[in-house]
Parts: structure tokens; sequence; C-alpha cells
């Protein structure tokens, strides 16, 4: 006996992943990905720098948390809409 899945439109929303809670809507995603495109360069800047100082290296860790955060929120997004 084989059985499909239904549509997600088709699942009533109290038996979906609540994707609004990690953004509104899909704009907001759009938003979150058009952020982290924007920092890419910022972090281009840090290459070849991160040996000069403590502080250099903090900064790098500080960005580039930032922009895994921003990019696994962005990853949960897709996956619960999906």
């Amino acid at each position: 006996m084989t059985k499909s899945l239904a549509a997600r439109s088709e699942v009533d929303r109290r038996f979906t992943w609540d994707s609004e809670s990690v953004f509104p809507d899909g704009t907001g995603w759009e938003r979150g990905v058009e952020e982290i495109l924007s920092r890419l360069p910022d972090l281009e800047e840090f290459k070849g720098h991160l040996g000069e100082s403590p502080d250099a290296l903090a900064d790098w860790f500080d960005a580039n948390e930032r922009a895994h955060r921003l990019m696994a929120k962005l990853m949960v997004y897709s996956t619960m809409s999906y």
C-alpha cells in the first residue's frame, strides 16, 4: 500500500511548522538573503589580516558568527516552509 503526502497547503496549519516564528513571510526571508549577500564583502576584508592583532581576530569571529546565525535562520525558514 503506497501513501502519498499531502501538499503543505492541504494540511491543517496546526500540523505544520510555524515558519512565521522565524520570518513573518517570504519577503522577510528575502531581506535576510540580501543582508547575507551584503555582508560577504565585509568578511572578505578580513582575509590576510586575522593574525595582525587579537582585536582583528575577535572582530572576524564576531562578524562570522553574526553571518552564520542569519544563514542558519534562513535555512530553518526554508526547511520549515518546504
